[in-house]
């Protein structure tokens, strides 16, 4: 039996903090590459400019990120982040008076120390970006961050697609996050607020509750096997 898609068009207000063309968002920060390397003072300097400072993690997940940002555009070299201990050996400081680094993850045997001209801290491409600290005058890549700015209302329309045997469906194979969700608002933010969501899946739980799932491709670039009939499920995509 050929199945019949049909279409629904949803329509909602959404709160997105947008970042400039060009950068990229992470929780309530934008992050931008800049074109070219340069030192640590140098980035530092640049980003100031910019009204940003250098890019710090402050957890796991911000580390990932930053890291796969670089490496998605860049496929050489290092990458400066924010934190140098030029004032105390071994307390390290964010760039532009920001505070103390409070995340770390050093590849193997470091942090070197002990040496008064090491004083800068890099992401090393040779341990797949965990930390290491340097010679702060080795010219690098950049990336600057900033606050996102204030949440604005958008509004957005959804497309919610159905067949004719069943009201709804879900895309499988390609969730890369899941939560808990009051509803499709809730969850169509989160999809607009992560910048590597295509589409999403709202889905039925425990007693009352909702799963939202997000999604990295839509419904019309999956395999047909990933596309589920389900009416605890509801697909949707902007």
């Amino acid at each position: 039996m050929k199945l019949i898609w049909l279409n629904a068009i949803v329509c909602a207000c959404f709160y997105a903090e947008a970042c400039k063309p060009g950068q990229q968002r992470f929780g309530g920060s934008c992050y931008q590459l800049l074109n070219e390397s340069m030192t640590w003072d140098q980035g530092d300097a640049a980003c100031s400019e910019m009204g940003a400072v250098l890019a710090v993690p402050d957890s796991l997940e911000e580390h990932q990120f930053i890291w796969e940002m670089f490496t998605g555009i860049v496929t050489v070299g290092n990458l400066w982040i924010g934190c140098n201990d030029r004032e105390e050996e071994g307390k390290w400081m964010k760039s532009s008076e920001g505070g103390e680094c409070n995340f770390f993850d050093w590849a193997p045997a470091e942090p070197s120390g002990g040496y008064s001209h090491i004083n800068c801290m890099h992401l090393w491409r040779y341990e797949n970006g965990l930390m290491d600290d340097d010679v702060c005058s080795v010219p690098r890549s950049v990336i600057c961050e900033s606050p996102a700015p204030l949440a604005m209302p958008t509004m957005s329309c959804l497309q919610r697609y159905t067949d004719t045997r069943s009201s709804s469906h879900c895309l499988t194979g390609h969730v890369m996050e899941e939560f808990s969700a009051k509803g499709v608002i809730t969850c169509g933010s989160a999809c607009r607020d992560e910048p590597r969501c295509r589409s999403f899946n709202l889905r039925r739980g425990g007693p009352g509750e909702l799963i939202c799932q997000l999604n990295n491709i839509t419904r019309n670039e999956a395999d047909v096997k990933n596309i589920r009939l389900d009416n605890g499920c509801k697909y949707f995509n902007f």
